[in-house]
C-alpha cells in the first residue's frame, strides 16, 4: 500500500511549513492527477515562481526550484501554499516587515466581523487588502454592499458603501488605520446591517 498520493510533492526543507489557509476556501476538494500535473505543475506553479522572482523580485532565482517550485506544496491531492515563502515577501519586500505581514489589518478586521456579527447575517469576500460585504447572499457586485479597501502604503481605510446598482457610491470616506474596527461598527449600525 501506498503512503503517498501519485501527485504529492516533498515537503521543501528550505521553505519547510505550508498552510491550507485560502487553498482550504479556493480549493476545498482534492485536485485530480490531470488538474495537478497540467494546470499547477505546468502553468500555474511557473507563473507564481516567476512572479516572485521577476516581477515582486522577493525570491532568487536559486532559491525556487524551477520545477514544482516551493510557493505551494500538494499533499493527498490537497493544495497548500508555502507559508515559508510567502513570509519571505514579508521579511524582503522595502517597507514591508514579516511582523506587519502577518498582522494585516484586514485580516483583523475579518476576524473581527466574524466574531461579533451573528454566522450568516454578514456575507463577505475578500482578498488580502480588500473587503466586499453585504447582507445579499450571494454577494454581487452590482446590489447594495460596502467595498473597504486598507490602503496599506497610506495607512489608511477606505470604505465606499453601494446602495443601488450600476450607481456611484453613496457614502465615501477614509479613516486612519486604527479607527478600522470602529467605523465598520459605526457603519454596519448606521446603515441598519
Amino acid at each position: 500500500m501506498r503512503d503517498r498520493w501519485i501527485t504529492d510533492w516533498d515537503q521543501s526543507e528550505r521553505f519547510p511549513y505550508y498552510t491550507r489557509a485560502n487553498a482550504g476556501e479556493v480549493l476545498p476538494d482534492p485536485s485530480s492527477p490531470l488538474n495537478a500535473t497540467l494546470i499547477w505543475d505546468d502553468c500555474l506553479v511557473p507563473g507564481w515562481r516567476e512572479g516572485y522572482v521577476e516581477e515582486i523580485g522577493t525570491h532568487r532565482p536559486e532559491e525556487l526550484s524551477e520545477v514544482r517550485a516551493e510557493v505551494i506544496g500538494n499533499f493527498g491531492g490537497y493544495h497548500y501554499i508555502n507559508l515559508s515563502a510567502t513570509r519571505m515577501i514579508g521579511r524582503r519586500m522595502p517597507g514591508l516587515t514579516v511582523e506587519a505581514f502577518d498582522q494585516q489589518p484586514m485580516v483583523n478586521l475579518v476576524r473581527h466581523i466574524r466574531a461579533k456579527y451573528t454566522a450568516g447575517r454578514l456575507h463577505a469576500i475578500t482578498s488580502m487588502h480588500t473587503l466586499i460585504v453585504s447582507v445579499n447572499n450571494p454577494i454581487e457586485l452590482n446590489r447594495e454592499n460596502l467595498r473597504v479597501d486598507y490602503r496599506f502604503g497610506d495607512r489608511e481605510w477606505e470604505f465606499n458603501y453601494f446602495s443601488k446598482p450600476f450607481k456611484p457610491a453613496e457614502f465615501s470616506r477614509r479613516y486612519p488605520a486604527p479607527l478600522g474596527i470602529e467605523k465598520f461598527d459605526s457603519f454596519v449600525q448606521m446603515i441598519g446591517w
